[in-house]
């Protein structure tokens, strides 16, 4: 199975998931600001991307640890066998809900950039 590595800079940890297969999105094009008053500007290629995992009582709060703190990202997240695909600077969230079939399913998605 293939799995995820969420490594947060800061604190230098890593958290590794397995995937539940056929849930991997990656999205790709430009990371846009502004908009409103002035014209928007091209901030950076972003690296998005969500996965799905179980999660049990023994991953729940290890999963919801990933969620970004206020403020600019702070993961590189590298997805196994993509990693042309790899995600810098990335903001983390975390959504847990029953799965269709009954466990229970962790829905992570994020917001990241290409490397600087």
């Amino acid at each position: 199975m293939a799995t995820a590595t969420f490594t947060l800079v800061a604190a230098s940890t890593t958290t590794t998931v397995t995937l539940i297969p056929g849930s991997l999105r990656l999205g790709g094009g430009n990371d846009l600001r502004g908009g409103r008053v002035t014209g928007g500007v091209v901030a950076a290629n972003a690296r998005n991307g969500s996965l799905q995992a179980v999660s049990d009582s023994t991953t729940e709060t290890t999963l919801t640890a990933l969620v970004s703190k206020v403020g600019t990202g702070d993961y590189t997240i590298a997805i196994e066998d993509h990693t042309t695909s790899n995600s810098y600077a990335a903001v983390v969230d975390v959504a847990i809900g029953e799965g269709e079939d009954g466990p229970e399913v962790a829905t992570i998605t994020w917001k990241g950039t290409v490397s600087a």
